[in-house]
């Protein structure tokens, strides 16, 4: 299998945004651990994301793509498909 298309599309590493330095002792919550995580954004020509998704759910995506290209299957679609990247 042919690895997905980066055009478009970029990978990066997202972290929630940090709570506030002044917090009330006698009022302050136990909060759950915070992780972060790999996402890639899909920008369109302008440069705006349009959508974020994992690596894995963009290999996914790829791999359903190239395997009904290959199949015939974009053949009978109407419109048929351009590019992965047209229709991601």
């Amino acid at each position: 299998m042919a690895s997905p298309p980066l055009g478009g599309t970029s990978f990066k590493n997202i972290a929630p945004s940090k709570p506030p330095n002044k917090i009330d002792p006698s009022s302050a919550l136990i909060l759950p651990k915070i992780c972060t995580s790999k996402v890639a954004c899909t920008y369109n020509v302008m440069g705006k994301c349009k959508g974020m998704f994992t690596p894995e759910r963009f290999s996914i995506l790829y791999k359903a793509f190239h395997d009904t290209k290959l199949a015939g299957i974009h053949g009978i679609i109407m419109p048929p498909p351009k590019s992965f990247d047209c229709e991601l």
